[in-house]
């Protein structure tokens, strides 16, 4: 596949506003100077305040799909450094090849927090800053309960269970799976009466018990006590500030997203790339926790260093596992050292 490589270069050139900079097509703009110009606060650094230009070569950004790389930039102006100090600002390498994420993944992957700066030690070698773990299969044992309570809509509305059906709508959004039902499983409803009735029916089962996987919450805790933490999970949202709440671990996730919010469920990278951009790291400075092969294939693909903790009852293709850097049999052996250790690229 052919790829174009357009450099977009974004940094201050006011003490206080923050305005754009030419980039490699020439365009030039002039942003607002409401507020100081921050680079902790997503939707305030420079290169967000800047903006992504409408167009890359020619085409519309969000038609496409882009990788972004993150390099430094020095600032020029003496005022400048005076101001900020002499840290670099980022310069972005947008590729551009065929299908998809939003500009909105874009700038989020794009401006985190000076990421590359920081993630990198001595020897170019990649430091692990985040832990982004997957919810259902991983924090909580919903697996079985997703496939009992799929099973008997698809019986209870006229429709068919494929021996694959399960290993297919692991990973899936909202919005595919209950597609999928509907036109690939012959159920009797369109897709949006689908997702209402399997959605009810699985918050009912939560408030009869929330099924958390042994050790789960005190493998958040020994993260948190380290690492930046997001959740990345094919759920609703509605079931994931459910789940967040009842069991009490809300308040240590900086980000949580469910799939919904991006173009593509898993295995696509698109939630990764938008968790990773929520949380300010570039994706390999990120740890993913995952279970099912799709979302061990989306972790991989967007970059993060993958770890696998294959569920006993839907283990992950051979492929799929192919992909983690470590494995675990449980949550219990998930340890910050493990992790810290993942620092060091692959041999």
């Amino acid at each position: 596949m052919t790829t174009r490589r357009l450099a977009v270069m974004f940094g201050l050139v006011a003490a206080r506003g923050c305005q754009r900079m030419e980039t490699s097509s020439s365009e030039s703009s002039t942003t607002s100077a409401e507020s100081p110009a921050r680079d902790d606060d997503y939707g305030r650094c420079p290169e967000e305040r800047a903006g992504l230009p409408r167009r890359v070569d020619g085409r519309v950004v969000g038609d496409h799909d882009v990788e972004v790389h993150v390099r430094q930039l020095v600032p020029r102006s003496r005022a400048h450094r005076a101001e900020h100090g002499d840290r670099p600002y980022p310069r972005v390498v947008v590729v551009v090849s065929d299908d998809v994420p939003d500009e909105g993944l874009v700038r989020r992957a794009a401006h985190g927090r000076h990421a590359q700066q920081r993630s990198r030690g001595r020897d170019n070698a990649v430091v692990i800053e985040a832990v982004v773990f997957d919810l259902d299969g991983v924090l909580i044992d919903s697996e079985p309960v997703w496939e009992e309570v799929r099973r008997q809509v698809v019986a209870d509305y006229g429709g068919h269970w494929d021996p694959d059906t399960q290993n297919r709508l692991m990973g899936m959004s909202t919005g595919e799976w209950s597609r999928y039902l509907s036109s690939g499983l012959g159920v009797r409803l369109p897709p949006e009466e689908v997702a209402q009735v399997v959605i009810g029916a699985m918050a009912a089962r939560y408030c009869e018990h929330l099924p958390l996987m042994p050790g789960a919450v005190d493998a958040v805790r020994r993260m948190a006590s380290r690492f930046t933490l997001g959740l990345a999970s094919s759920a609703p949202r509605s079931l994931i500030d459910t789940v967040l709440d009842a069991a009490g671990l809300r308040s240590f996730f900086q980000a949580a997203m469910s799939t919904e919010e991006v173009a593509r469920g898993k295995p696509a990278p698109d939630i990764y790339l938008a968790v990773a951009g929520r949380l300010g790291v570039e994706p390999a400075a990120g740890a993913a926790v995952e279970d099912s092969s799709n979302g061990l294939r989306s972790a991989a693909a967007a970059g993060l260093a993958v770890i696998a903790v294959p569920h006993p009852k839907y283990p992950p293709a051979p492929d799929a596992i192919k992909a983690a850097r470590l494995v675990l049999s449980g949550l219990d052996e998930l340890t910050v050292d493990k992790v810290a250790a993942l620092d060091s690229p692959p041999a």
